[in-house]
């Protein structure tokens, strides 16, 4: 994972070597969508590249690309150039190399969310920050969760009058892991935002840290990432 982690971060400063790795290394995931396609009338090439994560990204890519082709008769090399460089925040987004935020919210977007984390950390020790508005369908929503089988699970509560409590979340994380006979994750309450991060940043390097559930919670995560990056290099600058 160290090493994944590592190429990641060279591509994105550009190293082109790193880039090929990945790729190298990687493509099982994206072919596995091109070949539905293969057959019909396609450039599979078309699919081929996307940064955004997840298999349902490429899928998305290629709908989007095969629009705009029909559409507006766009240039291929003006969209593919475009695919590669399309960013979607809060949609299983690195803050860092083992830090991810995706605002799924509703049970069609937890599958996607689920989907991708099976495919990108199968082995990995993964840990939750998770909390739902009340007005969503929160069982399924946490059964499908627990299909990662994910080692911790830190309900936290948003900052307004549609939060769910630490309480009620934990209550039905224990029902549903019952329920699908799956191993129950160790579990904590911190109501605060502040509080459940600072604990989730002090477990191994090793683990994945992924924060999911709703955009309300992307937003103030991303608030205190970015936070807390700038004191950290303000502390750096004064030494």
């Amino acid at each position: 994972m160290e090493r994944t982690c590592e190429l990641i971060k060279q591509a994105k400063e550009g190293n082109k070597k790193a880039q090929e790795i990945l790729v190298e290394e990687n493509t099982g995931l994206i072919w596995s969508v091109v070949k539905r396609f293969q057959g019909r009338g396609y450039d599979k090439e078309d699919l081929f590249h996307t940064s955004l994560c997840g298999e349902h990204q490429a899928y998305n890519a290629f709908l989007a690309m095969q629009a705009a082709k029909q559409l507006w008769k766009l240039p291929y090399d003006a969209m593919k150039d475009a695919v590669r460089k399309t960013e979607w925040p809060g949609r299983m987004e690195a803050l860092s190399d083992r830090f991810y935020v995706d605002g799924a919210h509703n049970p069609q977007a937890m599958d996607a969310f689920v989907n991708t984390v099976e495919q990108l950390f199968p082995t990995q020790k993964k840990a939750l920050l998770y909390t739902v508005a009340s007005d969503k369908d929160d069982e399924t929503m946490v059964r499908k969760l627990l299909r990662i089988r994910p080692q911790v699970i830190v309900c936290t509560e948003l900052h307004n009058n549609r939060k769910t409590s630490v309480n009620e979340i934990m209550t039905l994380i224990e029902q549903q892991a019952e329920k699908e006979n799956v191993p129950k994750p160790e579990l904590f309450a911190y109501p605060k935002l502040n509080d459940a991060l600072s604990y989730l940043f002090t477990l191994s390097k090793d683990t994945v840290i992924l924060c999911v559930g709703s955009l309300y919670l992307v937003s103030e995560v991303k608030e205190y990432w970015n936070t807390r990056t700038n004191n950290q290099e303000a502390e750096h600058d004064q030494l």
